[in-house]
């Protein structure tokens, strides 16, 4: 995958966050949180993914950069992803079948 298409599946992943993260503010609509959350989590999983096997492939002067980004995505995914768990588990609403349970 290009490093355009990533960032471009990053900028995806980033706007269902913001969506998930307005609707779970305004507390109407939990499983349209929940959802978008998932969508969000769901695409960060392709994107972290993909970024470790650039990192894998990368020339050594450019690991150090790349390994930075690779773990704020990683924690992006996670904040997103346990947010996602504490909104089902309090709601009782199931997380969206594309999303993967183990942690990253």
């Amino acid at each position: 995958m290009s490093e355009s298409t990533t960032r471009d599946q990053l900028s995806v992943a980033l706007e269902h966050a913001r969506r998930a993260v307005n609707i779970d503010k305004e507390g109407i609509d939990m499983t349209a949180a929940i959802i978008a959350y998932g969508q969000s989590v769901a695409i960060l999983s392709s994107v972290i993914e993909e970024l470790r096997k650039e990192l894998s492939e990368a020339p050594q002067e450019k690991r150090i950069q790349m390994e930075q980004d690779v773990i704020k995505v990683v924690e992006i995914h996670n904040s997103y992803r346990d947010r996602m768990f504490l909104l089902s588990e309090a709601t009782g609403i199931p997380i969206p079948s594309s999303v993967r349970r183990p942690l990253l």
